[in-house]
């Protein structure tokens, strides 16, 4: 039964930690306080070097968190999905705890990651920008529906080497590997989203059962896809031992001849080791190197993560042939519509030297040169839909708008702060001729839309009459209630556990 989220509702739906959590007081305290918007800066967009000050403007104060570069704490209650510099796309709003799996992965640019359950996306956004939009992310995750939000995501951000599969987890074939690094952020009882829920709950045991049964089977496919050597990071928002260490402790008991177990640590990051004991049974001591937070120590939600390193090739897909040629992709250069929009908007063609192009859809798509996409699987998108492929003048789509637009030297318009509300909701902005940049095309056409010269906006048609002209939005109709919305949601795990599937269904988030 859900109960409002007061201390007595903690106590019963909790109550089974207090021998293992230091100072039980507290971390009632600390779930009972509202959690802190968190929010981390597109490292690759210009106006992101100035992201602070372009929100302190609008009353809303940050302040660094000391272990993760780039990420803030908002001290207003105010929601961060709303505010026009999150639709341009130089931040994302994400919990700081779930950071965490991100920074413990560390993939370098060129590699190959794969996020086995990655909705709504936000890691798998850390992982592609930690990367420097080089290499590949694979992001998958079984729900279908919930894959959409990792699109959306890719489009606001701009994100260039991530291609999106919709696949059982525990299944996902080997022939996709290897992979560099893997990250297995498993579905779980969601405990340590308290913070979050309007209500807390008891997990009911055979829900545990069956969510334990499901964490054992991802993380171990993830050891089968990982390259001898590689990367796996395992990783909850609970605070469950039995969803914790002793499915760390299992994997090792059954595979410690292909994987070690590697140190958890993040400098400046308030943290606790992980449990080498559990309920009078004993653990293994090398569990002290996996990783918990706790919302009374380091004023967040609640998380554990384990990191992992393959020894061996025991259980790893053959080596991986070289990558043939990718049917329908070319370089960027080489599809006129790419050459036409440099052109339209004086783009240099630098920033597409290391891209490929396919037309797919409504669409060219987008994505580094060096990215390299799971075979013999069905991929549901790769890149980003940078280009409109059928209008006869040639145009960036919003989402290119977002990712090349700062770079534009022609067919660009400045936009005031009082108007940008405006060209979100799609209405008519007038214009003064003298306000139309250098090159412009006076008799109408397709403009980007600017805040300052380094955060373009989106696109707007340009409509001229006599001694009149006006910008008509091209905004997403949807987009600015919808981005907001995904940034506003719940958490993507429930604290009311979801249904157990049939006995022979195995589900992921």
């Amino acid at each position: 039964m859900s109960e409002p989220r007061d201390r007595a509702s903690v106590e019963r739906a909790l109550g089974r930690y207090r021998d293992i959590i230091d100072d039980w007081q507290g971390f009632c305290d600390a779930l009972l306080r509202p959690h802190v918007h968190c929010l981390w800066a597109h490292p690759l967009r210009p106006a992101s070097a100035r992201l602070r000050e372009i929100l302190a403007a609008d009353g809303l104060d940050t302040t660094p968190i000391p272990w993760s570069p780039g990420a803030y704490r908002l001290a207003q209650r105010r929601h961060p999905g709303r505010h026009p510099s999150y639709l341009a796309g130089l931040y994302q709003v994400q919990e700081e705890a779930s950071l965490m799996p991100a920074r413990l992965l560390a993939p370098e640019p060129g590699e190959r990651v794969l996020d086995l359950c990655a909705a709504p996306g936000n890691k798998s956004a850390q992982l592609a920008l930690a990367m420097r939009n080089r290499g590949t992310v694979v992001a998958n995750d079984r729900d279908v529906q919930r894959a959409r939000a990792i699109q959306n995501l890719i489009d606001r951000l701009g994100l260039l080497n991530i291609s999106v599969t919709t696949l059982n987890g525990v299944s996902y074939p080997l022939a996709a590997g290897p992979f560099d690094r893997v990250l297995v952020d498993a579905p779980c009882s969601a405990e340590g989203t308290a913070r979050k829920q309007a209500t807390v709950r008891a997990v009911e045991p055979g829900f545990r059962r069956w969510v334990t049964g499901v964490q054992r089977q991802l993380l171990e496919r993830a050891v089968a896809l990982t390259r001898p050597g590689g990367r796996i990071v395992y990783s909850t928002c609970t605070f469950a031992p039995e969803e914790n260490e002793l499915i760390v402790d299992a994997l090792l008991s059954d595979y410690g001849h292909a994987v070690r177990l590697l140190p958890a640590t993040i400098a400046n990051l308030r943290a606790r080791p992980g449990l080498t004991s559990w309920q009078g049974r004993a653990l293994r001591p090398e569990l002290a190197r996996t990783l918990r937070l706790w919302p009374h120590v380091s004023d967040t939600g609640g998380f554990f993560a384990a990191v992992f390193e393959r020894t061996q090739a025991a259980l790893a897909p053959p080596d991986r042939p070289p990558r043939p040629p990718q049917r329908g992709w070319r370089p960027a250069l080489d599809e006129p519509k790419v050459r036409a929009v440099c052109e339209r908007h004086g783009l240099p063609e630098a920033l597409f030297e290391d891209l490929h192009a396919a037309c797919r859809g409504r669409y060219v798509r987008l994505r580094t040169s060096d990215h390299d996409p799971p075979r013999g699987v069905a991929v549901c998108s790769s890149g980003l839909p940078a280009i409109a492929k059928k209008p006869r003048q040639p145009r960036l789509s919003t989402y290119g708008a977002l990712a090349f637009g700062h770079a534009a030297t022609r067919a660009t318009v400045a936009l005031q702060p009082g108007e940008v509300a405006q060209f979100h909701d799609r209405a008519e902005i007038p214009l003064g001729l003298d306000r139309l940049a250098d090159g412009a095309d006076r008799a109408g056409g397709y403009l980007i839309a600017r805040l300052g010269a380094d955060m373009p906006l989106g696109l707007g048609l340009l409509r001229v009459d006599r001694d009149r002209a006006w910008l008509e939005s091209r905004y997403p109709k949807a987009w600015s209630q919808r981005t907001a919305d995904a940034a506003a949601a719940p958490p993507p795990t429930p604290s009311t556990p979801p249904t157990p599937p049939a006995r022979n269904q195995r589900g992921q988030t």
